[in-house]
C-alpha cells in the first residue's frame, strides 16, 4: 500500500464565500500586525493539507488597514488587497460589525548597511518601514550634503570591471 505524498482534503470554504479572520491571527510576513476581524471574499482555494484560501479584502477592511502595513507591502512588493491564509485562520463572515484590531507595538527591523536601500534610508533618517524617497531636487541636495560631509578623499577601493556577454559573466 502506498501513501499519497500530497494528500488533499475537502475545504471548509468555497469560492465567493464571505469570511473574516479569527482572533489571534497575525500576518505571516509581519507578525506584529494582527489580522483579527479583516473580512473579504474567497477568490481561490487550494485543497492542500491543510487547505489555504486567497481572500480579497472588502472595502471596509481596506479602509482600516494600518498605514505602516501598506508601506511594508509596497516596500516588499506585496499586495495588501488580498492574502493567502489557512482555512483554520478563518470563520464565516456573519455580517455583524467587528472592529479591526490595530497593531499596538510595531517592531521595525534595524537598518542593514549591507542593503543599498537601507543605506539610503539612513541618510534621510528613515526606518526600515519607510519607503526610499523619490528622486527630486530637495532629496538630491540632502544626499549631496550627506556625501560632502561624510565622504573623505582619498579612500581605499577596489574596482572590478565586469561585462555580460551571451548570458554569462566574464572579466574582459
Amino acid at each position: 500500500m502506498t501513501k499519497n505524498k500530497n494528500p488533499t482534503t475537502t475545504a471548509k470554504f468555497a469560492l465567493n464565500d464571505g469570511v473574516r479572520v479569527r482572533s489571534g491571527v497575525t500576518d505571516p510576513d509581519f507578525p506584529d500586525t494582527p489580522l483579527v476581524g479583516w473580512a473579504g471574499t474567497i477568490v481561490e482555494v487550494q485543497s492542500r493539507c491543510p487547505p489555504t484560501c486567497l481572500i480579497r479584502w472588502n472595502q471596509s477592511t481596506l479602509a482600516s488597514i494600518h498605514p505602516v502595513y501598506r508601506k511594508r507591502c509596497e516596500r516588499d512588493g506585496l499586495t495588501f488587497e488580498e492574502m493567502w491564509l489557512g482555512e483554520d485562520d478563518l470563520e464565516p463572515n456573519t455580517g455583524e460589525a467587528v472592529t479591526l484590531e490595530q497593531p499596538t507595538k510595531i517592531v521595525t527591523p534595524p537598518l542593514s548597511m549591507e542593503d543599498q536601500d537601507d543605506r539610503i534610508r539612513a541618510v534621510f533618517g528613515l526606518t526600515r518601514d519607510d519607503l526610499v524617497p523619490d528622486v527630486n531636487g530637495s532629496d538630491l541636495r540632502t544626499y549631496y550634503n550627506y556625501l560632502a560631509a561624510n565622504l573623505k578623499f582619498p579612500f581605499d577601493a577596489t574596482w572590478i570591471r565586469e561585462a555580460r556577454f551571451g548570458g554569462s559573466w566574464r572579466r574582459p
